[in-house]
């Protein structure tokens, strides 16, 4: 679940990790260096709890308990899961 709702917002132009959200660029490839995110500051916004970067991204909140790639969030998300 961690791995696709970082997937997720990498494609949106972020850096999703433990640590927190910020503003994303091309590390590689065409476009290097290159912002992906193009809204206003991420700065601006206040992440006080998990809801707020839910939210933030537009995805609906779960639970730790909940957090299973299931055909749910594959449609909310669009990530295809990786082979194991």
């Amino acid at each position: 679940f961690n791995r696709s709702m970082r997937l997720f917002a990498r494609r949106a132009g972020f850096s999703l990790s433990d640590h927190g959200i910020c503003e994303a660029s091309h590390a590689r490839g065409v476009g290097r260096g290159q912002r992906l995110w193009t809204g206003p500051p991420i700065a601006q916004q206040h992440f006080l709890e998990e809801k707020d970067i839910f939210d933030f991204l537009g995805l609906t909140y779960r639970e730790p308990s909940e957090r299973e790639v299931d055909a749910v969030w594959l449609s909310e998300t669009g990530v295809v899961p990786m082979e194991s």
